[in-house]
């Protein structure tokens, strides 16, 4: 709901005389346009280009391209602009397939194909490992790729309620503002999710607590289609039982969010352990993993099969090796490298992920495998190794799989170096951090052998990067 501020000024009324004054409004400044030629691309998805010898980055412009652009940004050093024409635009540029794409801000990179999608993330990433890593040249696989559209398996989707014109919008936020959008029909969206946007468009005004609702959380598992349905204020009996037959129609599990955290079935059952399935590495033996709402998992299905048996190869994954598995999550690579390792240790932050990863071990009968719960954005973990806190820091590996947050693993770059494992694989949805932190282990004794791109997010501006790095000699 939106609420109004006013600002009341305050004057003084003499009986005798009153002067009244009206401040004039000053028209809003229009953004300086410019033309600019765009010579290179960055991994935050922008182009590159020069106004008076100042770096300029400059949104919807492909490399090659003169473009017409509004200045939003103008500093001493840079500059920043959105572009509003191509005057000369890149044979690589394509018509965005989407209906959305000039408002919604999600897809940010649909104007030119996926290839060259990749072609460009992948020259920002050697950008970003000169600059921090000091490596001129990168020896590039080929990248992972999948379908470019209805691959995204878990969303967050707005819902807003305007008081003036008694409507409501159900979409995504518009680009660079925290507006949404309303949107029909979203082309990366699993396929079980296609009508979501039409069909709570159209039950919202009918419910009671349909200005209540905030947003929809919605996730493919193999067992169930979940939509969440998160509320600030109670739901009667009435609203549930509309929603359930919504449910029923599209093959949804609704599940009702009154509060942040607490999570309930319309039709007060037990809530489910959802579940996905990972191909088998070796031995034809495959690995089941459950999962929470809410959990952490890989919205690329096809991509994250692809890069859990890339790690399997790239790794050289033997009975006799000993992994280390940081910021392991639930288990995504802990569980199926097990199944060929002699042990696995998983190591994670938070508690509830360390218990299912725990869970998922035993139920796949993995008696190899051990978690560990521990903060790994930590000063502490810079300890010597005879100290008794990280039990699993004493343990000899051979092996080293990381995949962090976007934050990267800066503190723990030095301790994972120090364990002088045979290789050490570094999955990460930041190349900028992945390059930093590569630095790290440039220097103690490895070099960056494997290096390729995985399509995670098609048609967007993320870049995701699996690099493996080796003890030289």
């Amino acid at each position: 709901m939106i609420t109004a501020y006013f600002s009341l000024a305050q004057f003084n009324h003499k009986r005798t005389m009153a002067k009244f004054y009206k401040a004039t409004k000053k028209p809003a400044k229009s953004p300086a346009s410019i033309e600019i030629n765009v010579e290179q691309f960055n991994h935050d998805g922008q182009g590159i280009g020069y106004i008076n010898n100042k770096i300029c980055f400059v949104e919807g412009a492909l490399p090659g391209e003169r473009v017409k652009a509004q200045l939003v940004q103008d500093k001493a050093k840079m500059a920043k602009a959105r572009t509003s024409k191509i005057l000369d635009p890149s044979p690589e540029r394509i018509n965005p397939p989407c209906a959305h794409f000039e408002l919604c801000g999600g897809c940010q990179l649909q104007y030119a194909n996926n290839d060259y999608q990749l072609q460009l993330k992948q020259q920002a990433v050697a950008g970003l490992f000169k600059r921090f890593a000091g490596i001129e040249s990168l020896p590039w696989q080929d990248s992972l790729t999948a379908t470019g559209w209805q691959y995204r398996r878990a969303a967050r989707v707005g819902v807003w309620y305007e008081t003036k014109t008694k409507a409501f919008t159900v979409g995504f936020r518009q680009q660079n503002s925290k507006f949404l959008t309303p949107i029909n029909e979203c082309a990366v969206l699993v396929e079980p999710f296609k009508d979501l946007f039409r069909a709570f468009a159209q039950i919202l005004p009918t419910l009671n607590v349909g200005r209540d609702i905030t947003h929809l959380e919605v996730v493919e598992a193999d067992n169930a289609n979940v939509v969440v349905i998160r509320h600030t204020r109670a739901m009667p009996k009435a609203d549930k039982k509309k929603l359930l037959q919504l449910g029923e129609q599209n093959q949804w599990l609704m599940i009702s969010s009154p509060e942040k955290g607490v999570l309930e079935t319309l039709d007060d059952k037990a809530l489910p352990e959802l579940n996905y399935r990972l191909e088998p590495l070796a031995h034809d033996k495959h690995s089941d993993l459950t999962f929470n709402i809410g959990d952490f998992i890989q919205v690329n299905s096809s991509i994250n099969q692809q890069m859990i048996k890339q790690a399997h190869q790239w790794l050289d994954l033997s009975s006799n090796d000993i992994l280390l598995d940081l910021f392991c999550g639930i288990g995504n690579f802990s569980v199926p490298l097990a199944c060929v390792c002699e042990k696995v240790v998983g190591v994670e932050g938070v508690s509830a992920m360390v218990e299912r990863a725990t869970d998922n071990a035993l139920k796949n009968g993995l008696e190899n495998c051990e978690f560990y719960q521990a903060d790994l954005s930590q000063e502490q973990l810079n300890i010597p190794r005879n100290k008794p806190m990280f039990p699993w820091l004493q343990q000899p590996f051979t092996k080293v799989l990381l995949d962090p947050a976007r934050a990267g693993a800066q503190q723990i770059m030095k301790p994972v170096a120090g364990l002088k494992a045979q290789k050490i694989l570094y999955v990460s949805c930041e190349p900028l951090t992945l390059a930093q932190d590569s630095f790290v282990l440039l220097n103690s004794g490895y070099q960056l052998t494997k290096i390729a791109l995985m399509d995670m997010f098609a048609q967007t501006r993320h870049v995701e990067v699996m690099a493996l790095f080796e003890q030289k000699g």
